[in-house]
């Protein structure tokens, strides 16, 4: 077996569609400072929609193109959160992106390294098995990329730069 680097992972994952960087449109001022990818499932979940959902979905890319611009992201909880496994020790280094707007949802996925994320599944607050999500990016994670456990990072500083600080 040849051993692949996350990089090469992630540009064979989007070659093949698995994956797809999330590319916002960018203001003149604003270029990609950390890097986003999608699962294909949730890549169609917030790109194809009924048209009634269109503002919805477009505030949905709006949070997730905050993350990508280099926003200040505070780590206290309210955009990324680790989540603790409460049955399965192997759920480890599973993230949450909040939308905490109506309807609440979750996009859930993991690190692939500093300032990289990976988006696999998402799901409505109210409609959702965290463990279930939890297996689901494990075990997409491990299909995906093979023998790389996911980036461990903790606090939230050790995972994007230009955390800001809980107070």
């Amino acid at each position: 077996m040849t051993f692949k680097s996350i990089e090469t992972i992630l540009a064979e994952a989007e070659v093949s569609g698995a994956l797809k960087r999330f590319e916002p449109a960018f203001d003149e001022d604003e270029c990609e400072k950390r890097r986003l990818y999608l699962s294909k499932d949730t890549r169609n979940r917030i790109y194809n929609h009924p048209a009634h959902q269109r503002d919805y979905f477009a505030n949905v890319r709006a949070v997730l193109k905050e993350y990508v611009i280099g926003e200040e992201i505070e780590d206290d909880e309210q955009f990324f959160k680790r989540l603790t496994p409460r049955r399965n020790p192997h759920l480890t280094d599973i993230w949450e992106i909040k939308i905490t707007f109506a309807p609440k949802a979750r996009i859930f996925g993991a690190f692939a390294g500093q300032d990289c994320f990976v988006a696999i599944t998402s799901r409505l607050r109210d409609k959702c098995p965290f463990e279930d999500a939890m297996e689901k990016v494990h075990y997409t994670w491990n299909r995906l990329f093979p023998g790389h456990p996911r980036f461990r990072c903790w606090p939230l500083d050790q995972c994007i730069t230009d955390c800001g600080g809980y107070t």
